[in-house]
């Protein structure tokens, strides 16, 4: 069930809107890399990237004549199916994001250096035999200014949106928060794509391409090229679906919401006929789509155990904003409901980042249920942060499932009460991290180092 609470893989269209409406909050820490194997559109080439130090190797991969198509493999140990041939193997000086798999006799492309995204070479061509291709810094694919203005953390610049290979140009075509830049195969020449380009792509046959190009036109196609285009795919019975519900966000971005019932009975009431994938998508973006209307369809979905559309779920919530805090306060406080319904109501008011929920948030850190206490103490400290520290200190007092996480706040924030109450969680635990922390945080309020022993710290500071 928590791993269906780390969704790896979001739909695009809504990190698109989620870049027009606000800074995307990013994770600045990595995982050690463990493999992936790549696949392209047949099924049947593929890379496999192994760790090997600090960097990795590579082999480029035929799969065997008449065999079955080859599965990705992300994030894990991937190898070489047995009696598929080896075309090309060899040593990279860095670990890649993300692997492109190019056609019979063009080999492949690497996008981005796990850990450090948007620094070194962003884009790097291996031939079909292993030679090394034109390679790319990111300042050599976008202007400076658009470079500057990415997200930068300690580790990394956070430029990409998404990716896909364009085989009608022979060009990678790359998304960043605000631009595309289509990069060539054959010499990694770089030009900025056109809106026919988008227009061309949405008149082509394969559904795939189709999408993605939808996708693209959100944020890249002139306002009368993108209304025409809505307006041909939305309501048209005989598209696939999964087309008819982006050209109903693209027609949105352009101020016709036509598509708001498509949307929502894709969401909250679709057939048997509907994919997973397609209902996803539709509850995704309902609440940019349906606003307040989305709230309680969204309430109930979200009822029990986490299910297949919990994340989901949560990300409308939370691009409906301050409208849905009153809602969500009283889902956080609904204690005869899952852990997964409250701590996820608390999940959506960190992101909205609304004040009006600190009192509610504070409470919920006293919840008995560790995940919703842990979701609460998170959420209030984001929203909060050091004008809350005296709050955070009458809870630490009193004892719950989050002294550790309420004393390494006080690991950044001094208050006088502050030693009292570390020194009474002290007392309440056996557990080693939980005592190194508050350890820590004594330190950090007073200054000095009484050891490992809570009793004479209580000597040395006069607390009884």
């Amino acid at each position: 069930m928590r791993n269906r609470r780390r969704r790896t893989a979001r739909s695009t269209i809504a990190l698109l809107l989620l870049v027009l409406a606000a800074p995307l909050a990013r994770a600045d820490s990595w995982m050690p890399f463990r493999g992936m194997r790549r696949v392209d559109a047949t099924g049947h080439r593929y890379v496999v990237i192994e760790p090997k130090g600090s960097d990795a190797s590579y082999q480029l991969v035929r799969a065997a004549e008449g065999s079955d198509a080859v599965p990705e493999i992300r994030d894990a140990v991937a190898e070489v199916r047995s009696g598929d041939a080896v075309l090309a193997r060899g040593s990279l000086p860095f670990t890649p994001v993300d692997v492109i798999v190019l056609p019979a006799g063009s080999g492949f492309v690497l996008l981005d250096v796990y850990g450090n995204l948007g620094y070194g070479d962003v884009v790097s061509f291996i031939g079909e035999s292993g030679a090394r291709g034109p390679s790319l810094a990111l300042n050599e694919i976008f202007p400076d200014e658009e470079c500057e203005a990415f997200l930068h953390t300690a580790s990394s610049i956070w430029w990409r949106v998404f990716f896909f290979n364009d085989t009608a140009t022979t060009e990678i075509v790359l998304v960043s928060h605000s631009s595309v830049r289509a990069v060539r195969w054959s010499d990694g020449r770089v030009r900025k794509t056109e809106a026919e380009d988008i227009v061309r792509a949405l008149r082509d046959g394969d559904p795939r391409r189709r999408q993605l190009a939808l996708d693209v036109a959100i944020t890249s196609l002139p306002k009368e090229l993108a209304l025409e285009a809505g307006r041909r795919i939305q309501p048209n019975p005989r598209e696939p679906l999964t087309l008819r519900l982006r050209a109903a966000i693209l027609l949105a971005h352009h101020g016709d919401t036509s598509g708001k019932t498509l949307i929502h009975s894709t969401a909250f009431d679709p057939p048997d006929t509907v994919s997973a994938a397609d209902r996803d998508y539709a509850i995704e973006v309902s609440g940019m789509m349906l606003g307040a209307a989305a709230i309680e369809p969204l309430r109930a979905l979200l009822r029990g155990p986490a299910g297949p559309h919990w994340g989901s779920a949560l990300d409308a919530f939370a691009s409906i904003g301050e409208a849905a805090v009153p809602t969500l306060i009283t889902m956080l406080e609904e204690r005869s409901e899952s852990a997964d319904y409250c701590g996820g109501a608390a999940h959506v008011l960190a992101k909205i980042g609304s004040r009006h929920a600190l009192d509610a948030l504070l409470r919920a850190i006293s919840d008995p249920r560790e995940f919703v206490a842990n979701a609460a103490a998170n959420a209030a400290i984001s929203i909060g942060g050091e004008s809350i520290v005296g709050r955070l200190i009458e809870v630490l007092a009193q004892g719950s499932t989050q002294d550790s996480r309420i004393a390494s706040a006080l690991e950044k924030w001094k208050h006088p009460g502050a030693a009292e109450a570390l020194l009474a969680a002290w007392d309440r635990t056996g557990d080693r991290f939980t005592i190194r922390t508050i350890r820590e945080a004594l330190r950090f309020q007073t200054g000095v180092d009484h050891g490992d022993d809570p009793r004479t710290w209580r000597e040395s500071l006069g607390i009884r």
